[in-house]
């Protein structure tokens, strides 16, 4: 990712509320920022698309 859009995404947790749902590896949480400045995190990391798909599923609620 580049890094304008870890400091966007940086600059977004500190400003408004926001959960983070990261489903690449769980190591690179380590360059989103602090962690403490989303109202959650939810890493649903898994290399299958079909999982990804499944996993977006569920957090929009269908």
């Amino acid at each position: 990712m580049e890094q304008i859009v870890l400091d966007k995404i940086q600059e977004l947790a500190k400003t408004k509320p926001c959960i983070l749902v990261h489903f690449g590896n769980p190591l690179a949480l380590k360059h989103l920022g602090e962690l403490s400045d989303f109202d959650a995190v939810i890493c649903a990391y898994q290399g299958f698309i079909e999982a990804q798909v499944q996993a977006a599923v569920v957090l929009k609620g269908r």
